[in-house]
């Protein structure tokens, strides 16, 4: 009998950890703003930052849906791509298409490495596939959004942090 509920405690355990893990999961949806006050400086990448709109940035203004198998991204590009945008990403870590600059699919993974959520894309300059990486997560009620952005050659990557916070 001792046994048996020792058995049933583990058991239990198990499954309760299993569905605080499963939680553990941010819920990145909302209207979020930049904040100007972390910025990137122009040039960086940023919106408006003299990069032709490749530098990553997701506009100054951005609302994201999210279920659990799907997160959306809304925002008003800027650049090459002045209007606004939509990207969808498969949560499963299956491949999502999306446009890109020019009209040029995009192909993107989005999987959880703990509670940060990476999603990578192929991106094609000039007949040369480059890897875009962004990473999601929040801080202190903050989305949080970290990028490496490849030189057009495939070279070493460029590094940015935007900060945006939720929209009131």
């Amino acid at each position: 009998m001792k046994r048996l509920t020792a058995l049933m405690a583990v058991a239990a355990l198990v499954v309760g950890s299993a569905t605080v893990f499963a939680q553990a999961k941010p819920n990145f949806a909302g209207k979020w703003t930049l904040d100007p006050a972390v910025a990137p400086a122009a040039g960086n990448g940023a919106p408006g930052g003299g990069r032709g709109g490749r530098g990553g940035g997701l506009g100054q203004e951005l609302t994201i849906t999210q279920d659990a198998t799907t997160l959306t991204l809304e925002y008003v590009g800027g650049g090459r791509n002045p209007g606004p945008m939509k990207l969808a990403y498969k949560l499963d870590g299956s491949e999502s298409k999306n446009p890109g600059m020019g009209g040029q699919e995009q192909v993107s993974k989005a999987a959880w490495q703990g509670d940060h959520l990476v999603v990578t894309t192929q991106l094609n300059f000039g007949g040369n596939s480059v890897e875009q990486k962004r990473t999601f997560s929040l801080e202190g009620g903050n989305l949080v959004i970290e990028s490496v952005n490849p030189g057009r050659e495939g070279g070493a990557g460029t590094p940015m942090k935007m900060t945006y916070k939720k929209a009131s």
